[in-house]
């Protein structure tokens, strides 16, 4: 498409565990990636997603990779309170976002039978914020990070130039 037109945004909504897969459609032009994920913690997100042929290395890999070449990055993170709210995933999500230089965070309510999700996901470790408390955490730690509901373009297409020279 690119090689087409330099029109419009191209666009991916994926797990981002092939990482490799990942590489190359980012080298083919790719502006944005929306990647899903309920944790930045390996158990909840194994115990939620129980991923076969990637874990969630490969999904921070597959960003970095993404975020280098220019890409805006953002993750579509499903949210459940009384657990993305706990002391242990709000700092392993600070961290992640750090790691990857993820752009925007996208909350999205986990619609789930509750019982059943709390019955996957390991019990709270440490203590639980709250979900406004969560969003000033964030907001806070995390001040280059657009937390929002839905996806915001690029500021500029000129940082994936910079990126690709």
């Amino acid at each position: 498409m690119r090689e087409r037109t330099s029109n419009g945004y191209i666009n991916i909504n994926t797990n981002a565990g092939l990482s490799d897969h990942l590489r190359a459609i980012t080298d083919a032009g790719l502006d944005l990636m929306r990647v899903s994920t309920i944790s930045a913690i390996d158990e909840h997100y194994n115990a939620y997603y129980k991923p076969r042929g990637y874990t969630l290395a490969n999904v921070e890999k597959t960003m970095k990779y993404a975020e280098s070449q220019g890409v805006y990055t953002s993750i579509n993170y499903l949210i459940f309170p009384g657990v993305t709210d706990r002391e242990e995933e709000i700092e392993a999500m600070i961290e992640f976002a750090r790691r990857t230089k993820l752009k925007l965070i996208q909350m999205r309510n986990l619609n789930i039978d509750p019982d059943a999700y709390l019955n996957l996901i390991p019990k709270a470790k440490g203590e639980i914020y709250g979900m406004k408390t969560l969003l000033e955490i964030f907001r806070e730690e995390l001040p280059d990070v657009v937390i929002g509901s839905y996806t915001h373009l690029p500021p500029s297409r000129k940082n994936r130039a910079i990126a690709r020279v």
